[in-house]
Order: structure tokens, then sequence, then C-alpha cells
């Protein structure tokens, strides 16, 4: 298997986090299928409660008028307070797992 190359977004919000990411798969809860991966920034834990546009790697074009469907809906476009385009997430609908840490 071809081992995939990815582009980490370094901007604002990357340094604001202290400039650590990691790169989270993120699959459907009922049928395993790969939904797209996503950079996190800042340290790793806590709940993914939200996916910002910006920051969602994938080979496919994902719609940011129209909710994000699998086997049933995981996630809600809306405007964060700081302008961006994210995702709201709905626990239970998704799994994530990590890469390896990417630092600076």
């Amino acid at each position: 298997m071809k081992k995939e190359i990815i582009k980490i977004k370094r901007d604002k919000y990357f340094k604001a986090r202290g400039s650590q990411t990691r790169i989270l798969k993120l699959r459907c809860s009922h049928c395993n299928k790969l939904l797209f991966s996503y950079q996190k920034d800042g340290l790793p834990g806590g709940w993914l409660k939200r996916c910002y546009l910006n920051r969602i790697i994938s080979n496919k074009k994902i719609n940011s008028t129209k909710p994000l469907k699998c086997c049933e809906v995981i996630g809600i476009p809306y405007k964060y307070k700081d302008g961006r385009i994210a995702f709201k997430l709905a626990k239970g609908t998704f799994k994530r797992s990590y890469g390896d840490p990417v630092l600076k």
C-alpha cells in the first residue's frame, strides 16, 4: 500500500495551539467506512466536538452546506464564532484513531 503524504496546515490557529498537531482518521461507527482524515491542532486527548472544514483532509469534495452522512448524520455544518465553517459532530456516530504525532 502506498504511504500517503499529508501537508500540514501551519497558520495562526496551528501556532496558537502550541505548534503541535495530530492526524485523526474518522470512520463511521456503524459500517467502519473511512470518512476523512483530520488535522487536530494542540495537545491530544479530549472530545472531538467539531471538525473545521479547512482542517479536513479528504480526496473527495465535502460540501460545506450539507450534513456529513454515511449510515446516519455524523455532523451538521455551522459557522463557528471565529468565522470558520465547522461540522458539529454527534457523539457515537463516528470512531477516531490517532496516527503518529506530528511536531513542528
